[in-house]
């Protein structure tokens, strides 16, 4: 019974959660003039909502929101949001510089595997030459 009442608290809990992130438009025109049709709030970031729509999904900063939809979502810091770009930023540009000590490393290997080969053949081909 006591794990009933539990389970019960916690999926109500989740529930009223869940309903206070989800938030509904039918339109949601942002400050630079992009509007989207049948706009669900799936998420509330530092720095903006993420959102299903009509045509897919999207990011849109705080900064693009009409002031109305920024305060019926609780507002933003801007210091938060500022933080949470740059710490992206930084995991974007360590990401690239990973990507790019793969590939270098892909081209050493390749290059090895060449040298590799032509002494191989190289072997071989001495191999097959006839001594006098």
């Amino acid at each position: 019974m006591r794990t009933t009442a539990i389970l019960l608290i916690v999926v109500l809990g989740v529930s009223i959660a869940h309903s206070e992130e989800e938030r509904k438009f039918d339109t949601l025109t942002t400050k630079s003039g992009r509007t989207y049709t049948s706009v669900t709030v799936r998420e509330k970031t530092k720095s903006g909502i993420k959102i299903f729509h009509e045509s897919g999904a999207a990011t849109i900063p705080f900064e693009e929101l009409p002031d109305d939809v920024t305060k019926g979502l609780g507002g933003f810091d801007e210091n938060a949001a500022k933080a949470e770009r740059e710490a992206m930023a930084a995991r974007e540009k360590a990401l690239f510089e990973d990507e790019r000590r793969v590939a270098q490393l892909q081209q050493a290997n390749e290059n090895r595997f060449a040298s590799v080969l032509a002494l191989i053949r190289k072997c071989e081909s001495l191999n097959s030459t006839p001594l006098n």
